[in-house]
């Protein structure tokens, strides 16, 4: 048998990379709350981070459930969702408010506010959130073996994402039209519609996973 082992340099520096990208990604995550309390205010801000935060721990329980003949790693599950919640919130709060920015510079500010909504952050959003799981799907195959995979890794990134988005939502309801309007702001997306965010990514994810478990050349293109 032969065994290959990894040599502590090499483990050295997967330790330094993996340091150094979650506190890029915690800078990024504490941008985007700085971003969001600007428009907001602090007051709002709070408002909107515990509504959008209590919730989560029930999504992610429903979503571990799916997986739990063949759970994943652990450090990919934590890895994809916050991944959504500060990487990819962060790409999609520039890109988006930039293109807006621009269509409205062109035409009009309503003009630059709707390319932004309709076209801008459907595009930039799915590929900021789909990124981890091509990351995962091309170094990670071991874990990375079929469709429920697929769905699962999606589907923590896409809370993540969720998440953060909520409290954006949720804080400038609370701004504006106070306890009223955060509540029926909370019913909309945090009770009828959680897993919006999921259910789209998770189409990324589905495809990467029969891609994975196909012989056929063309399924995997």
């Amino acid at each position: 048998t032969i065994v290959i082992r990894t040599s502590p340099q090499i483990s050295a520096i997967r330790l330094v990379l993996a340091i150094v990208a979650i506190l890029i990604a915690m800078f990024l995550g504490l941008l985007v709350l700085l971003l969001i309390g600007i428009e907001t205010g602090p007051v709002a801000l709070l408002f909107g981070f515990v509504t959008a935060t209590i919730p989560v721990p029930i999504y992610i329980v429903l979503v571990l459930w799916i997986d739990r003949y063949e759970a994943e790693p652990l450090w990919m599950l934590a890895t994809s969702f916050f991944w959504g919640a500060f990487i990819a919130t962060f790409f999609a709060f520039l890109l988006n408010t930039t293109s807006g920015g621009l269509v409205g510079a062109l035409t009009n500010a309503e003009a630059g506010e709707a390319f932004a909504a309709v076209v801008s952050a459907p595009i930039v959003e799915e590929i900021g959130k789909a990124l981890i799981l091509y990351i995962f799907f091309f170094w990670r195959k071991d874990e990375f073996d079929g469709v429920v995979d697929g769905i699962v890794y999606a589907s923590m990134a896409a809370l993540g994402f969720a998440m953060s988005e909520n409290i954006l939502y949720y804080g400038k309801a609370a701004a504006m039209g106070g306890g009223e309007a955060l509540t029926a702001t909370f019913i909309v997306r945090g009770f009828f519609a959680p897993f919006s965010h999921p259910l789209f990514t998770s189409l990324t994810g589905i495809g990467l996973g029969l891609a994975r478990q196909s012989t056929n050349i063309a399924v995997k293109a």
